[in-house]
């Protein structure tokens, strides 16, 4: 049976990531396909809801774990329709659950890292929490601070050369560290974006972070494509 090849936008296609400037290309795509940014937003609100509930029920230790089971699939998912959005094509509500089927065996697997630091660091908070031992539990926040905040940095590149399914599982994280090496400043320019994103959930509401969730990734997709078209040295990206 043929498969029909996805459908494209009718605009020219898009020039070489590295001569356009990527506010250009990010805001373009965003204004183009917010419709489809809305879907995925939606499969990040229905992805949160259990750890949500589970957490307000007083199981906050369990949230991290079902955080990685409902969102490390739609964050690759959302990676995948980002590189299909920048290659000018139009991505579906058919097409993202399609590629949440795709990604959703990677997408825990990469999830369930982060989710682990999360949980013993929400653990080393509720032990800093008693006034006799705040002191000695200083050294094993910053620990668990400095792992988590590795563990994102190399994962949003392990995660992006998952959603374009050109890394083997046991070579993600290595190549998710090397290509956010050979461009610290636009790692640092994503992580400045997060924090931003935190600082506007902190004064909106958690609804900026599921509004916000697809744009990111977008942004995270146009940035590595302009590593990987200025920078990048592996060749197999």
């Amino acid at each position: 049976m043929n498969i029909a090849p996805p459908r494209r936008r009718t605009h020219a296609p898009e020039r070489d990531p590295a001569e356009q400037p990527l506010a250009l290309i990010v805001g373009r795509a965003i204004w183009e396909n917010l419709p489809n940014l809305l879907v995925i937003d939606l499969c990040f609100a229905l992805a949160v809801m259990p750890a949500l509930l589970v957490s307000a029920a007083g199981g906050l230790l369990a949230a991290p774990l079902l955080l990685a089971v409902g969102v490390g699939p739609v964050w690759l998912a959302a990676l995948a329709a980002g590189e299909a959005i920048l290659d000018g094509e139009i991505v579906s509500a058919r097409r993202m659950f399609g590629m949440l089927r795709v990604h959703a065996k990677r997408g825990v697997a990469l999830a369930l890292i982060p989710s682990a630091i999360v949980t013993i660091l929400l653990g080393t908070l509720q032990l800093a929490g008693n006034g006799e031992q705040r002191r000695w539990m200083l050294a094993p926040l910053a620990v668990d601070a400095l792992a988590l905040s590795l563990v994102v940095i190399v994962g949003l590149g392990a995660g992006w050369l998952a959603a374009r399914g050109n890394a083997l599982n046991r070579d993600l994280m290595r190549r998710g560290a090397l290509l956010a090496g050979s461009a610290p400043q636009v790692i640092g320019g994503m992580i400045a974006v997060l924090v931003l994103i935190a600082v506007s959930v902190q004064l909106i509401g958690p609804l900026m972070a599921i509004i916000l969730a697809a744009p990111f990734a977008l942004f995270a997709c146009a940035c590595f494509r302009w590593v990987v078209a200025t920078r990048w040295t592996d060749g197999h990206a």
